[in-house]
């Protein structure tokens, strides 16, 4: 007992280290009270998430959007993800930044747990937990918001699968679900697949008995997330996602071979603690700048990796296999998958191979935490192999530093091969320091911890303190590299400037919606670019909203209609492929805005067209010389063909009263969207879909209260399959005390 008080002592004492360090990445940010900005997050995410949350407040469960693409079904469901409710606590930016940072920790946490039961010391989890946690990878994910969270509970998962398939019991089946529904419902599924199958990996081996256990949790999981799923299968299946992605979308943001080299070297691509000012790796990216921004591990982990792998065991063998199939999957279209992605369909419904990146660094972190276990039990054989590693990879980094002077042509060539073309020749020499001393950074602490494990070997240092200070080592290597990844800004970025606050409020009561022309297809947002001497990411984000380019409008309450679509779910007829989006010909999309009931036009650049008339212009500081022009659009469709009274507009309900002198239809310039239903003086109507993809809706003579509603379709039958998969979770976890209660009198009983 005294012995197993230690243990838990000891793995308390590992978890809360490991945690608190997987904070200290944002420490800095969160103590100034500032916020996480880039692409995906500020641009979709925030906006999405304060949609909801502003609904929430108001005592609204949000499932429509009206102010995308004319009205879409919110994307993120009101309640899918439970601890997203906690975000109500503090309802912004930095609120949800810190709920979204606070899961690198708990991901530490959920991995010392799951190191725990695989049988390492608390040393060896922590270490483990570090590398997860910290790894580019998940630190990466931050700014693709779902992904972070599966990660965090990952490990949950394939700790609570473990026990309920060895157990068997109902309390364990019940865990183990939960702890499935919990994963699955952030929707992050690229990941979550990839949990279920380094569940079963790390499970042994399976009977049949297992098997049905397993079964029966993986159905019990998925159907308490029924009321998240049922819903948003039904609006995925009138979507792009329903027929599948075409082949290059499924295999975009591959993995070229040449980015393996950024899990050792942080700094291969670019800064990576300022990746939009000094980023170098355009060469190797589609789009000029990769989906994942960091992969990167470092020499001391991988050798620790490489060292954990010596030991000659089954599970360390099939986390090495999983991993090198993981990593020949994220290579994608460079490993040539497209072929096989053609011949199967089913394939086509993910995108981006290198999120199979999160199995690779899942492996090597228990990797890892395998060799500080040798490391923590003095085994001088394994400790002599580690240090081997660590000081082989360590001087290598190290020695990238005399390249230059060693081999200055071998150099030249690489670097004007890697780089981009037509840089100033002192750009490719400071570019080449800049790579080299990263390297050699990390490799200077790969050396040291070498020096460590070779002196352990060599009984010169205690082994336990000698893992300790391995483990300190490795994570001040990922903590240094990972520092910078997320960028922050103050709260005040995210609220518009006072010019165009005024220009938003007269766009609100002008009742159409705004069409942006795309700014970074315009002059004027390539002008302020090269204006700006400072981060353009910045830059970039702040002309975006500013100029209510969706998704950014959501947060300030601006209708938009017919902008580019980025998450497959729009139907076709109300989005603008990125060429007319430019503007660049704006007569071929005046008529399609006009039927979209688009009266504001925003561009950055000068529009010409006889149907546009200049309202004025804004010119914001924090984008200057940047111009926004506010053009009205003539000749603009009203959202009602018929005169009404509003009574009720929020994003689930619209409520009307027409007054007909004779049986007419109604139409709402609206998009018709199966789940949209009518009620005309309470009796239940239908609607119909105009030839513009709008609602159409027949009205008797006289008086009509017109109440439109709208359900995703699936919803209740989901929150029906939810409910009753709790109920039965419920039973299967009560199950132990119930037994306990019917025991009880009979040992009243022989008592008495």
């Amino acid at each position: 007992m005294p012995g197993d008080s230690k243990s838990r002592r000891g793995f308390l004492i590992a978890a809360t280290a490991a945690a608190l360090a997987s904070f200290v990445p944002f420490l800095r940010a969160f103590l100034r009270g500032e916020s996480f900005y880039f692409r995906d997050l500020s641009g979709q995410f925030f906006p999405a998430r304060r949609f909801l949350l502003d609904g929430l407040a108001q005592g609204e469960w949000r499932y429509w959007n009206p102010f995308l693409h004319e009205g879409v079904p919110a994307a993120l469901s009101p309640f899918a993800y439970l601890p997203d409710l906690l975000q109500l606590l503090i309802p912004n930016e930095f609120g949800i930044s810190l709920l979204l940072a606070l899961h690198i920790p708990f991901a530490a946490v959920t991995f010392t747990l799951l190191a725990r039961e695989l049988g390492l010391p608390p040393v060896a989890a922590a270490a483990s937990a570090l590398v997860y946690a910290l790894g580019g990878f998940s630190l990466s994910t931050i700014n693709l918001y779902v992904y972070v969270q599966t990660i965090a509970w990952a490990p949950l998962f394939i700790l609570a699968f473990r026990r309920a398939v060895e157990t068997g019991g109902g309390r364990a089946l019940a865990l183990a679900a939960l702890a499935l529904a919990m994963m699955v419902s952030t929707t992050g599924l690229e990941i979550a697949i990839q949990a279920c199958l380094l569940a079963t990996l790390l499970t042994p081996p399976v009977s049949r008995s297992r098997f049905l256990r397993s079964a029966a949790g993986a159905t019990l999981g998925l159907a308490l997330t029924a009321a998240i799923f049922m819903p948003l299968l039904s609006v995925a299946g009138v979507s792009e996602r329903a027929s599948g992605f075409p082949t290059s979308v499924v295999l975009a943001n591959s993995n070229h071979p040449m980015t393996f080299f950024q899990v050792l070297i942080a700094g291969f691509y670019g800064d990576i603690s300022n990746l939009t000012g000094a980023w170098w790796g355009v060469n190797f990216f589609p789009r000029g700048f990769p989906y994942v921004l960091s992969l990167f591990l470092g020499p001391t982990v991988l050798a620790l990796a490489f060292g954990g792998a010596t030991v000659n065991r089954s599970l360390r063998r099939r986390l090495i296999v999983m991993a090198f199939l993981a990593a020949a999957l994220s290579l994608g279209r460079y490993a040539a998958w497209d072929h096989l992605v053609d011949l199967s369909p089913s394939l086509r419904f993910l995108r981006y191979p290198v999120k199979a990146f999160f199995t690779v660094q899942f492996s090597i972190a228990l990797l890892a935490g395998f060799a500080v276990a040798e490391i923590a039990a003095g085994a001088r054989p394994a400790m002599r192999r580690i240090a081997f590693f660590l000081l082989g990879l360590g001087g290598a980094l190290t020695a990238t530093l005399l390249l230059p002077s060693l081999a200055p042509q071998l150099t030249s060539w690489f670097l004007h091969g890697f780089l981009p073309k037509g840089l100033p020749p002192e750009q490719y020499a400071r570019i080449g320091r800049l790579m080299t001393s990263d390297a050699a950074t990390s490799g200077l602490v790969a050396l040291l911890a070498g020096a460590i494990a070779f002196l352990a070997g060599k009984g010169r240092l205690h082994p336990s303190r000698a893992a300790v200070a391995v483990v300190a080592l490795a994570a001040a290597d990922l903590i240094r590299a990972g520092a910078g990844l997320n960028a922050s800004v103050t709260l005040d970025f995210y609220r518009l400037s006072p010019e165009m606050a005024r220009e938003v409020e007269q766009i609100r009561q002008s009742g159409g919606r705004v069409f942006t022309c795309n700014p970074e297809s315009s002059r004027g947002y390539w002008e302020g670019r090269r204006a700006r001497a400072g981060n353009h990411e910045v830059f970039t984000m702040a002309a975006m909203q500013e100029a209510l380019t969706p998704d950014f409008n959501v947060s300030f309450g601006v209708k938009t209609a017919l902008s580019i679509d980025r998450t497959s779910l729009v139907p076709s007829s109300r989005v603008l492929s990125p060429e007319l989006a430019s503007c660049s010909d704006f007569g071929r999309i005046v008529e399609p805005l006009r039927r979209a009931g688009v009266n504001r036009v925003l561009s950055l650049d000068p529009l010409a067209d006889p149907s546009l008339t200049l309202l004025g212009e804004a010119a914001p500081l924090r984008i200057a010389p940047v111009r926004i022009r506010v053009y009205e659009l003539s000749g603009s469709q009203p959202r009602f063909n018929l005169p009404v009274t509003v009574v009720r507009d929020v994003p689930n309900t619209l409520s009307l009263v027409v007054d007909a002198d004779q049986a007419t239809t109604l139409i709402v310039r609206d998009p018709f969207a199966v789940g949209w239903r009518a009620t005309v003086g309470g009796a239940p109507r239908p609607i119909a879909r105009t030839s513009d993809g709008h609602r159409e809706l027949s009205l008797p003579p006289g008086r009509n209260e017109v109440s439109m509603t709208y359900e995703p379709p699936g919803l209740r039958a989901g929150i029906a399959i939810t409910l009753a998969a709790g109920l039965l979770c419920l039973g299967l976890l009560c199950m132990p005390s119930i037994k306990a209660a019917a025991d009880r009198p009979a040992a009243f009983e022989r008592v008495g």
